[in-house]
């Protein structure tokens, strides 16, 4: 029978973590313990361990020093839903967690999900409008020529997307179009590798100039 369920415990997050892993819901076994994978037949702590090469966390604080070492946090995609147990194909009325937040606030670079559920409410209800997406978009069409930045993004923000992608790519076009018009924001998304700057509110035409003079390169 699905009972609503709101998580309990927060995230696991070592201050230099760079890796967020997700789940969707703790286990009726995990939330009674206050900590993540807490149910002895899950095989999270010896899949990770065995990454590592590293004996099987068992004790909390074991798990804890595991993740802090390499620099890995836990958390769940969703703040409360209703689920029967800890079948993750029963959940209903997901609400998700402000990962978002978590992002901008850590170092974090990349995301991972422990199974097809989390990955599905990581999608859908989480990483649409965040830098990571733009990045992960950019990964999955590599032959796009112009990209349009705001700087203003819920997790990473532009300055810090623009870095990344130039870090991989000297070629794209980039343009910044954001609200902020200080002289340092804008020598600093040109330093960070854009090459156009346009402040809100804008000429559409003027835009699809700029756009076309990119191309033009």
């Amino acid at each position: 029978m699905r009972k609503t369920i709101s998580h309990t415990f927060p995230p696991f997050i070592p201050k230099d973590a760079v890796i967020l892993i997700l789940g969707t819901m703790p286990s009726p076994r995990s939330r009674h313990i206050g900590f993540y994978y807490g149910h002895p037949q899950n095989r999270f702590w010896k899949a990770l361990a065995g990454i590592f090469d590293e004996a099987v966390p068992v004790t909390v604080d074991e798990q804890k020093s595991l993740l802090t070492r390499h620099k890995i946090a836990l958390w769940d995609t969703l703040a409360s839903c209703e689920i029967d147990g800890a079948d993750d194909s029963s959940i209903r009325h997901p609400v998700p967690k402000d990962i978002a937040a978590v992002l901008k606030q850590y170092p974090i670079r990349a995301v991972f999900t422990t199974g097809a559920k989390a990955a599905e409410f990581y999608r859908r209800l989480i990483q649409p409008g965040t830098g990571m997406e733009a990045l992960e978009r950019l990964k999955e069409h590599p032959d796009i020529g112009v990209a349009i930045l705001d700087i203003m993004l819920p997790d990473i923000d532009g300055f810090e997307v623009c870095r990344n992608i130039r870090a991989t790519n000297k070629t794209i076009g980039i343009i910044m179009l954001t609200a902020r018009t200080q002289e340092m924001d804008k020598v600093t998304g040109l330093m960070t590798g854009a090459d156009d700057y346009v402040t809100k509110p804008f000429s559409p035409a003027e835009l699809t100039a700029r756009i076309d003079a990119l191309y033009r390169r």
